[in-house]
C-alpha cells in the first residue's frame, strides 16, 4: 500500500522498525512549533501497514498538472492527518481545488471541529463545507472524526458517512488491552502540560484560561507536589526549557501575565520545564510520569498511550469531545475556584470508565480501518 500524506508534520525516520517523527527546524531552534502534530503524524504511520509514504507539497498552488497525475497514478490513498481542521481559518477551504482533482480514495484520520464551547454554533464557509463533501464522497466508507460533537456537525451538513474514532495518537502502542493504574493523591511525579497562549477558537476567555492554569499550578505547588512543566513548542517556553535566550522567554511570558508576580514560580518553571524534539521523546517522558494533567491535549494523550494516568483540563470542544469519546477524567476550568483542593480532587479521579471502554474504542478504530479497506497493524 502506497500512501500520500496531506499536511504532515516533521521529518520521518525509523527506529527499531517503527516510524519516528521529529521536528523540522525551519528558521531557528526556538521557533514556534506545536509538537502535538508530531504525535498524530507518528501514530498515524504506526497504525497503518504501508510500503511507501510520501508527503503532498506544502502549498496547494504548487500542485501542478504533472503532480496531480503522479499522485493519482502512484498512490492508493490520500491520508489527511488528524487535527482540528473544521473551521474557517484553517486549510480545508483553501485546498478545495485539490480535493476536487484528487482521484484516489481519501481517509480523514481523526479530524475535528474547533470552537470554544459545544454550545456555540459553527457556521462554516462554503469552501470548507464543499471540501468536507468532497472528502466524504471520496471516502471508501466514512470520514474518521474526533468525537460526537464533530460527527453531529457533519451530519447537520448532510454528511452522513461519519465515524467517531478519537485520535490515533492514543493507539500508538497498538495495545488493545491497555489499562490505567492510578495512584490517586499518592501520585508524586506529575507533569503539567502547559499552554500560556490559549486564544481565539480555543477558549471562551483568553485571560481566564491563563489565570486558571496558573492558579491550578499554584494549588499543586502549595500542596507540596513537585511539577515538571511539559511544554509543547511555544517559542517563549522553548527558550526557557533549552536555556537559549532564557531571559527573553521569561519576559515574554511575564508580559502576558503568565507568571503574575510570583518569582518562585518563575524559578520553578526555569528549573523544571522540559521540551523535546521528537514524538518518541515525549512518549518516553510520559511513560515515567505518575500523572499528566493540564491543557495540552496531546501532552496528556502521550501518558494514556503509555498506560499512565492523565487528566484533561477542558476548555474547548476539542478537549471535551476527545475526553468524552475515551471517557478520560476531566477538570473543567469552572471547577478551579479559590478553595479548590488538589488532593481532594486527585482522590476523586477514577479511570474505571476509561478502562471499561478502551478495548471497545480500540476495536472500533480497527473496524473503521477495515471498513475503509486500509491495510493496518491494529489486529
Amino acid at each position: 500500500m502506497k500512501i500520500l500524506i496531506l499536511w504532515p508534520s516533521g521529518k520521518v525516520d525509523t527506529s527499531s522498525g517503527e516510524p519516528v517523527v521529529a521536528r523540522k527546524i525551519l528558521t531557528n531552534f526556538t521557533e514556534d512549533m506545536n509538537r502535538g502534530d508530531l504525535f498524530v503524524h507518528e501514530s498515524t504511520l504506526r497504525t497503518l501497514s504501508y510500503e511507501y509514504a510520501e508527503e503532498v507539497v506544502p502549498f496547494v498552488t504548487d500542485v501542478t498538472d504533472e503532480l496531480y497525475k503522479y499522485y493519482n497514478d502512484t498512490f492508493d490513498y490520500l491520508i489527511i492527518r488528524g487535527s482540528n481542521y473544521i473551521r474557517n481559518d484553517g486549510n480545508l477551504g483553501e485546498w478545495l481545488p485539490f480535493f476536487q482533482r484528487i482521484e484516489i480514495p481519501i481517509l480523514a484520520f481523526g479530524i475535528g471541529a474547533q470552537a470554544p464551547s459545544s454550545n456555540e454554533i459553527i457556521e462554516l464557509n462554503k469552501d470548507v463545507i464543499q471540501s468536507l463533501v468532497e472528502i466524504s464522497r471520496k471516502s471508501v466508507h466514512s470520514i474518521g472524526v474526533r468525537g460526537n460533537y464533530t460527527k453531529d456537525l457533519l451530519n447537520s451538513l448532510g454528511i452522513e458517512n461519519v465515524t467517531a474514532i478519537g485520535c490515533p495518537s492514543i493507539f500508538r502502542e497498538r495495545n488493545q488491552d491497555l489499562q490505567i493504574d492510578y495512584l490517586g493523591e499518592k501520585s508524586q511525579n506529575i507533569a503539567f502540560t502547559t499552554h500560556p497562549y490559549l486564544a481565539g477558537l480555543y477558549t471562551r476567555n483568553i485571560w481566564n484560561s491563563r489565570v486558571l492554569q496558573v492558579r491550578l499550578i499554584e494549588k499543586f505547588r502549595n500542596a507540596g507536589y513537585k511539577l515538571k512543566y511539559l511544554t509543547q513548542g511555544i517559542s517563549a517556553e522553548t527558550k526557557i526549557a533549552y536555556n537559549i535566550d532564557r531571559d527573553a522567554g521569561v519576559n515574554e511570558l511575564k508580559e502576558i501575565g503568565w507568571f503574575n508576580t510570583d518569582q518562585s514560580f518563575v524559578n520553578d518553571f526555569i528549573e523544571n520545564s522540559v521540551c523535546f524534539e521528537s514524538a518518541n521523546d515525549y512518549y518516553n517522558f510520559s511513560a515515567n510520569s505518575d500523572l499528566n494533567i493540564g491543557t495540552r491535549l496531546h501532552g496528556n494523550i502521550t501518558a494514556l498511550a503509555m498506560g499512565k494516568p492523565a487528566v484533561f483540563l477542558t476548555y474547548d470542544t476539542r478537549t471535551a469531545e476527545l475526553a468524552e469519546h475515551f471517557c478520560i477524567p476531566t477538570l473543567s476550568e469552572d471547577q478551579i475556584s479559590d478553595d479548590f483542593n488538589v488532593k481532594k480532587f486527585l482522590q476523586s479521579v477514577s479511570f474505571d470508565c476509561f478502562n471499561e471502554n478502551y478495548n471497545n474504542r480500540y476495536k472500533k478504530f480497527a473496524d473503521f480501518l477495515d471498513d475503509n479497506k486500509l491495510e493496518h497493524r491494529m489486529r
